[in-house]
């Protein structure tokens, strides 16, 4: 059935046609209510009559369309009326990457940097267990910002839930000679020329089978020709089966080796051989493209076109890094033995750290189990017992040989204490971490003055690095003594792994690792040639020259706590879970729609929320939503990071993803996004005034200074302000109404009214307990304050008379809460929201055998 224009499906007004098919037909339509345009897909008729085919095709539809990535095609909404059924996805504008390679070939560097993105986009439908089944350059979209697109799910069948005998139907290209439909056990699904070993024997499939398509896919992109191409079907299928695929002839430019070895990695004929999942296809793409933009020359960087030449080539590289012996595997594509692991702690609670004693025969490790304060513990690997030392609040950091820990004293002091018994000998305040060097005496720590910024010293008394703003940790020294290693944050949105000599010369050897998912742990290899660092359910290994691997990926959290002489690795392995509630009448509504959904803003009449999600839930990049609170679904903004919403809800400051220049002003609902003139490289943080007439930023300069600067919402030049605070940025999130003064802590904690254009601050209350912060603010006389941790304990200050009174508790009630952050108020303060993380799992184990 055709629908002309003018015809309206709900709310979606047909404008034209742009597809057809055997499974449907595509129109351009206009969605009246939000004044946008969609595509719409349309079922043929007599699948819209059937009711087992409505129910398949509204159960794909919300599989493919929980997916929610920005390399997905996305779908907004579905329904049916009595005889059409339909989809409503995203209008994309550009051409399919089909079209592209009727132009010819890719150059190596557009081809990976496409392919990252389908890897991403793989990477999060597998992780939802849907696998495409179908990818081919016509299935993938390229649009105009150079955005890759993967669509049609329409042959993807969600693993373990959806029917071996299920057909879908959102496919929009007819069943052709190459296209197979699967509707019986034994049957073939997918299009000819692009199906994986398994596909084409009948097999059930996995993600290994879009491991294979994607391979065949990047091959075209580079050598401008498929891969298996015959002149039957079956000679193809055979192809498939048996054969390699031919050379991959470089079409204008030279492709690096390590180029053509990932193609090959990916078109292994046995699945296990092929990469282990899309996120590690798509890392070490990423890692092959941040090689490629640099300075940096390739080992052995482009190789003779002749595969056999390719592959010696690949071995004599892997010989001369990793040893004969794993160049031997290499070419015969064998797989090294896998690591044993075994389980060390069984209890319910927090793991802190951890740390082999000298004989690598037992452990020392801090963990606040059942609810009790962090506490110290000592056992053995043989399992013949653990015995708590009888310190609560104690932290263990480091273990010498000389049988002597380190440890941290109520999260703050930094002590030596003797293993054989004794007490334990204060040795600096204000420590975040510490690390003994080889020879059980150099110490390194990372801590904070009385007066003066957080700083790193190496050894203790002398400074290797201070800058104001900078925040770091977990610094661990190097086998051999000559170097240290510590994350550090220094303002903006990422972190960087930093390695210092001796003469406090710096060398990042990772950027741009996102802090909302942070890195955990540091450890370095025994033989001090590389580091071992948990980041987003993997545990990678980075060298001194910043090229990193992976040595295994769970689907759990993964932290290394140390390494033993023989190689043994101390493993936390854990999940945590992030949720955000708003209280509201005395009732609880969960706003979560992640696996870690973080609240960052309330509108001023709290009937909004803007929400940050990340996760594997939602994909590799943070996600910005924002949701009202009558129980509608979550609206999205983009990929990014959320700053601050305005008053009414109406706009949002958002940092894009992977940007070090750019911060924009969001509309949630009609309206052109802004840019804001600043650079993100020096934005500590940003907010809208209370009366939501203008922006605040505070921005370091290359001095050290924080600066504020002032946009107005309406236009007009950015104004720098007298004002300087050196309080934390996190601290500022409250203005008068009308924008002249911020309320923030002074240096005594006094809660204070700073003027922006200059004189005297004005002290509102006394100084806040120990560890308090402001939490919310009715503009006036009323004041909410409290101490974030496992729950938090909420009271009203009375402005007039400072008398203080219990208003609410905050968070979840149970022992496995991780901490509350962020807490947030409705301008009247009868609205509350807040964030808390819980442990789900947290455990200790060693392994064996991993490298």
């Amino acid at each position: 059935m055709s629908l002309a224009p003018g015809i309206r499906l709900g709310p979606y007004e047909i404008l034209a046609a742009i597809g057809a098919g055997g499974m449907g037909e595509v129109y351009k339509a206009k969605d009246a209510r939000l004044d946008r345009m969609v595509a719409i897909k349309v079922l043929p008729e007599d699948l819209a009559k059937n009711p087992d085919a409505l129910a398949r095709f509204e159960r794909e539809a919300k599989a493919v369309a929980a997916l929610n990535h920005p390399n997905i095609t996305g779908i907004f909404d579905i329904g049916h009326t009595e005889d059409t059924a339909y989809a409503v996805m995203e209008l994309l504008e550009g051409e399919s990457l089909r079209g592209r390679l009727l132009r010819g070939a890719l150059t190596p560097r557009l081809a990976i940097e496409l392919a990252v993105q389908m890897a991403c986009g793989l990477a999060a439908a597998h992780d939802k267990g849907v696998i495409h089944r179908d990818l081919k350059p016509e299935n993938l979209w390229v649009t105009k910002d150079g955005r890759l697109k993967i669509l049609d799910f329409g042959l993807a069948k969600k693993v373990a839930l959806v029917s071996r005998g299920s057909q879908s139907f959102l496919p929009t290209q007819a069943i052709s000679p190459g296209l197979v439909a699967y509707t019986e056990e034994g049957m073939i699904l997918g299009t000819m020329g692009y199906m994986s070993p398994e596909q084409v024997r009948g097999e059930a499939v996995d993600a290994h089978s879009d491991i294979f398509s994607f391979g065949l896919v990047l091959f075209e992109m580079l050598g401008g020709k498929k891969a298996f191409s015959r002149n039957t079907a079956a000679e193809t299928m055979a192809a498939i089966l048996k054969e390699d695929p031919p050379e991959l002839v470089d079409s204008g430019k030279p492709i690096p080796v390590s180029l053509r070895r990932i193609v090959d990695h990916c078109l292994e004929k046995v699945p296990t051989r092929r990469f282990h999942d899309a996120h590690d296809l798509a890392f070490a793409l990423e890692n092959l493209s941040s090689t490629t933009s640099s300075s940096a020359p390739f080992v052995a960087p482009f190789a003779p076109t002749n595969r056999k030449t390719t592959r010696i080539w690949a071995a004599l590289v892997a010989l001369s890094i990793l040893g004969a012996g794993f160049a031997g595997w290499a070419l015969r594509h064998g797989r090294p033995a896998e690591p044993s692991y075994r389980q060390l702690t069984f209890h319910r609670g927090n793991l802190i750290s951890s740390r082999f004693l000298p004989d690598g025969q037992g452990f020392l490790y801090s963990a606040a189990w059942d609810g009790k304060p962090a506490e110290l513990f000592v056992s053995r690997m043989d399992g013949t017992g653990t015995h708590p030392l009888g310190m609560a609040n104690t932290v263990v950091c480091a273990v010498n040989r000389q049988g002597e820990a380190l440890v941290r004293l109520n999260g703050r002091v930094l002590a030596l204490l003797p293993l054989d018994g004794g007490t334990p000998r204060e040795i600096l305040e204000g420590v975040r971490a510490a690390d003994f060097g080889p020879d059980g005496k150099e110490i390194a720590a990372i801590y904070q003055p009385e007066s003066g910024e957080l700083r790193l010293d190496f050894p203790l008394g002398t400074k290797l690095f201070e800058e104001a703003g900078a925040s770091m940790s977990t610094v661990r020294i190097s086998p051999q003594g000559d170097r240290v290693a510590l994350w550090i944050w220094e303002g903006g949105p990422f972190v960087s792994l930093a390695l210092f000599d001796r003469q406090g010369r710096r060398t990042n050897l990772v950027k741009r690792l996102s802090p909302i998912l942070p890195p955990n742990g540091l450890v370095w290899s025994r033989d001090g040639q590389e580091l071992y660092f948990g980041h987003n359910d993997t545990l990678w290994a980075v060298d001194l020259q910043g090229r990193l691997r992976v040595l295994r990926q769970e689907s759990t959290g993964l932290t290394p706590l140390d390494v033993s002489p023989g190689g043994s690795i101390l493993l936390e392995r854990h999940i945590v879970q992030g949720t955000s509630l708003v209280r509201q009448g005395g009732k609880d509504l969960d706003l979560s729609f992640s696996d870690m959904t973080e609240l960052e803003a309330l509108s001023s009449d709290g009937r909004q929320a803007l929400l940050i999600g990340y996760g594997n839930s939602v994909g590799p990049e943070a996600r910005v939503a924002i949701r009202r609170l009558d129980g509608s679904p979550p609206k999205f903004l983009g990929p990014g990071f959320a700053l601050d919403q305005s008053p009414d809800g109406k706009w949002v400051i958002l940092v894009p993803p992977g940007r070090t220049d750019q911060v924009q002003l969001v509309p949630t609902g009609p309206g052109v996004t802004r840019d804001l003139p600043v650079s993100r490289a020096s934005l500590q943080t940003a907010f809208f005034t209370s009366n939501g007439r203008q922006i605040l930023l505070l921005v370091r300069q290359s001095k050290g200074f924080n600066q504020w600067l002032r946009v107005p919402m309406e236009g007009g030049p950015l104004e720098v302000l007298p004002l300087k605070l050196q309080i934390p940025p996190a601290a500022i999130r409250f203005t008068s109404e009308d924008g002249s003064q911020i309320l923030a802590l002074d240096e005594q904690g006094r809660p204070t009214l700073f003027p922006l254009l200059g004189g005297d601050p004005k002290v509102l209350a006394p100084p806040l307990m120990g560890g308090e912060d402001i939490l919310g603010w009715d503009g006036v006389n009323r004041l909410l304050v409290g101490r974030l941790g496992p729950s938090v304990k909420v009271d009203l200050i009375d402005l007039p008379s400072s008398k203080r009174s219990p208003w609410e508790v905050l968070g979840p009630t149970d022992s496995a809460s991780v901490g509350v952050y962020p807490v947030r108020y409705s301008r009247d303060l009868k609205i509350s929201g807040y964030s808390f993380r819980r442990m789900v799992t947290s455990d200790l184990f060693v392994a064996e055998g991993l490298k």
